[in-house]
């Protein structure tokens, strides 16, 4: 499933965004749906016509589109034309006109509701609120649902999509209790609930009127414990039949996709793998084509029903571009070369949207370049890493694996200042590779699950390690039958 933010698909068409829309170059790939993000600050609508949403420049739909189709006709157009599920995606709550930055600035200065209505919002730029960001809308004013649902429901009416996305993690903020450090109370979730009913009610009737249902996918973190409480009771949504898709994860991921995969399963909804880039700080390679695919290979081992690609703007020019023809596809991933990390997305972001969020973790904590951990005498660290590759048996298949073990850290950490054991075999011959310490493996010691890493000083450090980051690389050479045998992919 493959996203974009409000991009005009036409370049001589293009406003407020400087990127270029990727939807045009995906035809051929292994796409299935696309998500079209057309309302970011709330409520201001790009690239179509609303009566209910303000349109920013005033006059601009008129400009580009005039009377013909507007940019979200296009859209579908497009999807129908190529097979593609197309989905209408707003952000239920996006505060980057908090910043001080000038694009904050102009965010906020080119939206006339959130000025016109400051009682509606967290707080002002002047007094911030404790949690998440002053300028998101509180959810507990009726106003603020009912512009939603209306926003919605013109959308449904007017436009022949095939689903709604609401993407509640850009940004978390839904109440103002929340952000002021609390939990969403009982009170705060029924609002959500009741609103949640009405739009499906609507969503049924406009699509039994013409004969083909409209489906609901929600984006929200992926524990159901921390997205109550902030007030979105997502597995009571599911529990109801309110929503058709649950998009999982973001800024960060609190437990391991077969536990989130449970919930969604046991309800009957479809549970999408958001695969956001990764914002870990000087962690190397994190957004690479290898660490995509072993991200995506580890979703789909654990059961998801898609993995939904979300600010993934890489051009056709760009190795990661790739991905769009492997991703929808286990088999196709299987032996393409990848690089596994404990911890991709990191955790610092858990507890900036709620008060003790980080409680809600529930995967281990593992070292990375954010979180650093010192190794005094006696002391070791313990990585239980995913792998989604069945490395044994490449050779069965007509491949050749080469496996290496690559361990950062500092300061001046050689090979015989750290004890390396995987799956309880101590690892030798590491060599010196910068502030890397690597481990060249043999590919029958790497099983397909989990494999603990333990990692403790070595009995010659005159300094003790500080562990910053764990890569396990795997490259597949195929054999010379294997190649002619294997689909190719052409740009």
């Amino acid at each position: 499933m493959f996203h974009s933010d409000g991009m005009a698909m036409d370049p001589e068409k293009r406003y407020l965004e400087s990127s270029p829309c990727v939807f045009p170059h995906i035809p051929g790939s292994q796409t299935d749906a696309c998500t079209y993000s057309l309302v970011h600050q709330f409520a201001v609508a790009r690239h179509y016509r609303s009566k209910v949403a303000q349109e920013w420049p005033p006059g601009i739909i008129e400009k580009l589109y005039g009377d013909g189709p507007d940019g979200l006709d296009s859209y579908i157009d497009f999807c129908r034309k190529n097979g593609y599920e197309a989905f209408w995606a707003m952000r239920m709550n996006d505060t980057h006109d908090a910043s001080d930055t000038e694009h904050g600035r102009r965010r906020w200065n080119s939206n006339k509701w959130k000025q016109e209505h400051p009682e509606y919002l967290m707080g002002t730029r002047d007094t911030p609120t404790p949690y998440g960001k002053w300028s998101a809308v509180d959810y507990a004013h009726p106003e603020v649902r009912e512009l939603l649902f209306r926003i919605l429901e013109e959308v449904c009416q007017n436009y022949d999509i095939d689903g709604l996305l609401l993407d509640f993690f850009r940004h978390l903020p839904t109440f103002k209790t929340t952000v002021m450090g609390g939990e969403a109370t009982a009170e705060d979730v029924e609002m959500m609930n009741e609103l949640f009913r009405h739009i499906r009610a609507m969503i049924d009737e406009v699509g039994a009127k013409r004969g083909r249902p409209i489906l609901l996918a929600v984006r929200t973190p992926d524990s159901a414990g921390y997205a109550r409480a902030l007030g979105l009771d997502v597995e009571q949504w599911m529990k109801q039949g309110l929503i058709d898709i649950w998009v999982a994860g973001g800024y960060f991921r609190l437990q391991e996709w077969s536990d989130t995969v449970a919930i969604g399963h046991k309800y009957g909804v479809q549970v999408w793998a958001s695969m956001d880039e990764s914002r870990v700080r000087d962690r190397e390679n994190r957004n690479s084509l290898e660490a995509y695919r072993a991200r995506v290979m580890n979703a789909w081992n654990a059961g998801v029903d898609a993995v939904w690609l979300f600010n993934f703007f890489y051009s056709p020019d760009d190795p990661q571009f790739k991905l769009l023809f492997e991703a929808g596809d286990p088999e196709a991933l299987a032996f393409t070369d990848k690089m596994y990390v404990a911890d991709a997305r990191g955790r610092g972001n858990a507890q900036r949207d709620l008060k003790g969020g980080e409680r809600f973790f529930t995967r281990p904590m593992t070292f990375s370049p954010e979180n650093p951990i010192t190794l005094e005498p006696g002391e070791s660290a313990t990585v239980d890493l995913l792998v989604g590759d069945d490395v044994t048996g490449a050779k069965d298949k007509g491949y050749t694996a080469t496996v290496t073990l690559r361990i950062q850290a500092s300061p001046g950490t050689d090979k015989d200042d750290l004890i390396v054991r995987l799956n309880d075999r101590v690892l030798s011959d590491g060599t010196r590779s910068g502030n890397w310490v690597e481990y060249e493996l043999s590919p029958t010691i790497v099983t397909k699950g989990t494999n603990r890493i333990d990692v403790s000083r070595g009995p010659g450090a005159e300094l003790d390690p500080v562990l910053r980051d764990l890569q396990l690389w795997i490259r597949y050479e195929a054999h010379q039958s294997t190649q002619k045998d294997r689909p190719q992919w052409n740009s």
